[in-house]
């Protein structure tokens, strides 16, 4: 069963993404989850029906309820988007839930091997100004490629998940719970280091900003608090690492968008940011207040941008507010109850990473993002949790 558990994460975390595209796979998400609903199935007889459990069950009755109405009320099939969206990742988190300290320290392990991976590959990109699963100018037509031409700090690494925004919201995810997991301080600094470092690769500028602002404070404090040996090392270290990096932020393209665009922070893609919340322009009453799966692509076009850059208004316009409401309600309950155990500063450091980047583009309103908070939580904290839960027993 470890086999076939390992084998679950593995295409969960690689095929849910470019990869499975790269490898001529299609409906991704399903694919990738296939393993996981075998293993789920013959694991299922032994859970335990704890309060979170039950909340993440919950959601699952929500889901099919809003198939049901949808499909029946109103001639639309949300089969798909609500599989993928709510029911997979819930099963998953259910499972997790139910998991011991020895296969939860296998998805921590599996996680470090991915992450390092992944930041891997954006820094190689970027060194090499190569794409290597997804090459952007693929959906160019020739006409097109003949006029196209970047400059080097425009460039963006493409990861394992096709956007560069997508890859980072899913490495500060990952690397919040790094930062708060129970790891030693030193692998703490160096995995930091490395997603930091991918951040400037994917040329996401909010998620540099959040990580700037939340995440070195949390680390220097963490560090402060810690009782390690020769903790001046340490200090030294970051310095170190603060210098050289700041060097070559500023002698090289790396520092992308935010340092060489000449808009700096305020340019097209920021005033997209801002335009966003005149959405409501462009739809009518029904369909801001029970939603359309084909409102994101016209409210695209008629905002002129390349997406619509908010998480929560395009699950708005996917849900309508009443089912984004609920739906929002639901998982934010089910994550407050998950890390009830964690104190209260750490809790607020977990969901400003979250949710901040999460409403900067329109990734919120994907799966992964969710599932990698499920797999994070579990992988990194969930064997603290495991044992806090024994103990009680006890």
């Amino acid at each position: 069963m470890s086999y076939l558990f390992l084998v679950s994460i593995i295409c969960i975390l690689f095929l849910s993404g470019t990869v499975a595209t790269y490898l001529g796979i299609e409906n991704t998400v399903t694919f990738a989850y296939a393993p996981f609903v075998v293993y789920f199935l013959v694991h299922q007889g032994r859970f335990r029906w704890s309060q979170v459990t039950k909340l993440m069950v919950v959601v699952i009755g929500f889901a099919v309820f809003a198939y049901v109405f949808r499909l029946i009320g109103l001639g639309q099939d949300y089969f798909k988007n609500y599989l993928t969206f709510l029911v997979l990742p819930m099963l998953l988190a259910i499972d997790l839930e139910n998991e011991g300290g020895r296969r939860l320290s296998l998805l921590r392990k599996t996680l470090l091997v991915f992450f390092i991976i992944e930041c891997g590959i954006a820094i190689y990109e970027k060194w090499t100004g190569t794409y290597i699963f997804y090459d952007p100018t693929s959906v160019l037509t020739s006409h097109q490629l003949q006029y196209y031409s970047i400059e080097d700090w425009e460039f963006r690494s493409s990861g394992l998940f096709e956007h560069p925004l997508m890859n980072a919201m899913i490495v500060c995810v990952v690397m919040s719970f790094i930062l708060i997991s129970n790891m030693q301080m030193k692998y703490k600094l160096l995995l930091f280091a490395l997603g930091y470092a991918s951040l400037w690769c994917f040329n996401a500028r909010g998620a540099i900003i959040v990580s700037s602002v939340l995440m070195v404070p949390y680390l220097l404090r963490s560090l402060y608090q810690s009782n390690i040996k020769k903790k001046a090392w340490f200090y030294a270290a970051f310095i170190l690492f603060s210098v050289v990096f700041v060097q070559q932020l500023l002698t090289t393209s790396l520092g992308g968008r935010l340092l060489a665009g000449e808009g700096g922070l305020v340019d097209g893609s920021t005033q997209a940011r801002i335009d966003v919340f005149t959405f409501y322009e462009y739809i009518t009453s029904f369909q801001l207040w029970l939603g359309d799966l084909n409102l994101y692509l016209y409210v695209k076009e008629m905002l002129h941008t390349g997406g619509v850059e908010n998480g929560i208004v395009t699950i708005i316009l996917r849900e309508g507010i009443v089912f984004t409401v609920i739906i929002l309600l639901l998982l934010l309950r089910v994550q407050l109850k998950q890390t009830s155990f964690l104190d209260r500063y750490t809790k607020l450091f977990l969901f400003a990473v979250f949710y901040i980047i999460g409403v900067m583009n329109p990734n919120l309103a994907s799966s992964l993002p969710w599932t990698f908070w499920i797999l994070g939580f579990y992988g990194f904290v969930g064997a603290e949790k495991h044992s806090c839960l024994k103990n009680e027993r006890e």
